[in-house]
Formats: structure tokens, sequence, C-alpha cells
């Protein structure tokens, strides 16, 4: 080929290049120049990137409102529930109490006054519940991320205060719940031997003003409740040194505003001091009278009756000793707590009370009291200190707590309230 047609074909090319580069500025200068362009430009590559990438909606939107309540907002999280046998209640997060080594000194839990201490502590999520009963029958539920939170050693607060009961009522029983659900049971017990089992899922639609727990004939009060699984056994103690024990079984399910049905048969005059669910390892009872006297048995020499007997003597209530004042199911390795009616407290080993095996004895001296002085109610101590899981050393959960609720001691002075047998008020009479 000729130099000049070489020359020739190249400047074709670059004739070429420049139109195509003026033509492409003359377009690009006319989209930035047109609104109309720029959008149209906007449309069709938006277009393309759907039709390359695009596949169906996966979720559907649809137009609806939706109600958030309290607790979604609540972050779920261990509390440490601590109640003093005054009636106080308080809640302190878990992380508080750092794990040590066994055998170490612990921390302090509650600054508490001299008549005053732990009488019940658990560990449960923020969005448990915490059943209070009045002497009633009502119930009141809470959960527990509403429970006061106070420092580990605070007070708390008043029980009746935070509850916001109707005046007159007073703190019967407290249940812890984790959580409401078939196959579990409250079981509660009136001053005059009346029983009653009622479903846990029955509590479920309960009000901020409480709700009937169990009806309460005349002037009968409500004396202890327990959760269950309705596979236990009950055990009854009564002022005048009766005690039965029986079956869970043995008490059909009823419905929350009922009666109940008789629990124990009780002599004139006479009135049930508590109510225990049988649990592993507590397996000795203990017993107190109000002149400071007791004595510890084991569980083994209550024989098993049917609901509604007369019951076993639990110990002599002769003069000496004076009315029975509480029955306890406890090991050796537990503690208790004895106060009078002048807010005289003393705090013993179980150990150091002697078993007997004679379920009449008279027991031995616990207390020494003055000579008008009376015992008017003994605990079971829950430590203040606990224990959590986490790193750095062994650590232990939280002592078990009494059939898994805790009773309120009657008020100083006054262990007779309640006195009298009163009725079977089921539907189906008692056994014999």
């Amino acid at each position: 080929m000729r130099l000049a047609r070489l020359t020739g074909l190249e400047r074709e090319k670059l004739e070429a290049e420049y139109n195509d580069l003026a033509n492409e500025i003359a377009r690009l200068r006319a989209i930035l120049g047109s609104e109309k362009l720029l959008l149209d430009v906007i449309v069709g590559e938006l277009e393309a990137v759907k039709a390359q990438y695009g596949d169906p909606r996966r979720t559907e939107i649809v137009e609806d409102e939706a109600e958030i309540g309290i607790e979604d907002l609540i972050q779920e999280e261990d509390m440490v529930v601590t109640i003093s046998h005054g009636g106080y209640v308080k809640r302190t997060p878990a992380a508080t109490y750092r794990a040590q080594k066994r055998g170490g000194k612990g921390k302090q839990g509650m600054e508490a006054r001299d008549d005053d201490f732990v009488n019940q502590l658990f560990v449960a999520s923020t969005h448990a519940y915490v059943f209070f009963f009045s002497d009633r029958g009502k119930v009141y539920v809470k959960k527990v991320y509403e429970v006061p939170l106070a420092a580990r050693n605070a007070k708390g607060r008043a029980i009746v205060n935070f509850v916001g009961m109707e005046p007159g009522e007073k703190v019967a029983a407290i249940v812890e719940v984790p959580k409401i659900e078939a196959g579990k049971y409250v079981v509660t017990l009136t001053r005059g031997g009346i029983i009653k089992k009622t479903e846990l899922t029955d509590y479920e639609n309960f009000r901020e003003k409480g709700i009937i727990g169990v009806k309460i004939e005349g002037d009968d009060q409500l004396l202890s409740a327990a959760l269950t699984d309705g596979t236990r056994q009950i055990m009854i103690g009564t002022k005048d040194g009766m005690s039965i024990r029986f079956e869970e079984s043995d008490v059909r399910a009823m419905g929350r505003a009922t009666y109940g049905v008789k629990g124990m048969e009780l002599r004139e005059g006479d009135a049930c001091i508590g109510m225990s669910v049988v649990e592993p390892g507590c397996d000795q009872v203990l017993a107190l009278t109000e002149r400071g006297f007791g004595k510890r048995t084991a569980l083994e020499q209550f024989r098993e009756q049917k609901r509604g007997g007369m019951g076993v003597t639990l110990i002599d209530t002769g003069e000496r000793n004076g009315n029975c004042v509480g029955v306890k199911l406890v090991s050796v390795d537990h503690e208790i707590m004895l106060i009078t009616d002048r807010g005289q407290t003393i705090r013993t080993r179980v150990a150091e009370i002697r078993e007997t095996k004679d379920r009449g004895a008279a027991g031995v001296k616990v207390m020494t009291l003055e000579e008008s002085e009376r015992v008017v109610a003994f605990e079971r101590i829950v430590e203040a200190e606990v224990e959590v899981e986490g790193g750095g050393g062994e650590s232990g959960a939280p002592p078990a707590q009494e059939g898994g609720a805790g009773s309120l001691p009657p008020d100083a002075g006054s262990p007779d309230a309640g006195t009298g047998a009163a009725p079977d008020t089921g539907s189906e009479p008692p056994d014999a």
C-alpha cells in the first residue's frame, strides 16, 4: 500500500473519533442542561439494574397496629430478690454478687435491724412472677422487674406499700413463680385447716388491684402458700402440737374462687400454725413452742395419713412448753432464728437442737425467756450472701426455699389468731 493511502486512513480514524467525542459531549451537556433528560437516564439505569439483579419480594408489608408493652423494653437478666422477716422486699442484680471460693466470708446482703432478718431469698429472671398472698385470701401478682431496685446492703421497701393492699390486709405468704405454665399448682392453707390446690394457669389473668386466690370463711385467715408440681407431700402443724402428713394428690384441684377442703381435723380451740411441702434433703421436722422449747424428729417418724384426719402428736404442749408456734422441714445444716413478742431474737444451728425419736417429747430449751415473754415465730434463715456462677472459684446456688414459698410469721402476741376448726367447705367429704 502506498504511503499516501496509509496517511489518509489514519486521518479518517482520527476524524471519526473526534466526531464521536463531540457527539458524546453534546449529549452529556444536553442531559446536564435538562432535568427531564437526567431523570430519564436515571430511570433507565435503575430499570437495567432491576432487570439484572431483581427478584420477587420475600416480605409482606401490611397495614397493622402493634402495641409495645413495658416488659418488651425490660432486659431479661437474673435478679436476687430478698425478703425480710419484717416485711421488706428489694431486688439486686445478680452480677453484684461476685463468685467466691467455697468457705469464704461472703458479702452483706441486707442491712437489717436487730429484730429483722432475711427469711426468703431467690434468684429469678426480671420476667418471672412473685405472688403476694394476703391474710384475706387475695393475691397480688408482680413481675420481678417491678420489685424496687436497691443496693446490696439496703433494707428495701415495705411489701404492704409496694403491693398496694387494702387497709387491714396483711401479707401472709409469698410465692416465687418462674413461669405460669400448665402442670404447676398453688397450694394454700388457712388457720382453720382448710387446704386448697389450684392450677397455676388460673392466676394468669391477674389485675393490679389483686384477684381472689382463695375464699376465706368467717374469721378464718390464710396462713401459707406454696408452688408444687402435684406430686409432693404436705405436712401441717397445729398450735396444740398435732401434725398430719399426706399426699398432695389427696387434694383435688379447684378454681380460685373456692373455699377448699378440710386438710386436717382440728380439736376445739386448735389452729394451724404452719404448712411445709416435703422437699429432698429436708428430712427432719423441727417444732418450737412459745416458751422457747423445741425438738427435731426424723420425718419418717410421722407416718403418712389421709387428708382430713386428726393427725399425730408433733410436740408436747403442756404447761412447761406452752403452745406450738411453728413447724418446718429442715436439715442439720440449716440455721433458724427465733423472735419473741418483745422483739428479742436468737440465731442457732439446727444441729444444736437434740434429735428425739419420740414424737411426743417435750424437747430442749432453745431460748431462755422472761416470765411473761413468749416466742411468736421462728424462721429458717436464708443467708443474705449469694454466690452466682462465674469465673474465679467454686460457686453455689442460693439455698432452696421451703416448698418454693415463704410465709411471713403471725403478728407478735397473736399466735392464737384464727382459732377454731373450720368446716369442710369442699364438695367432697374428708377421708376418715
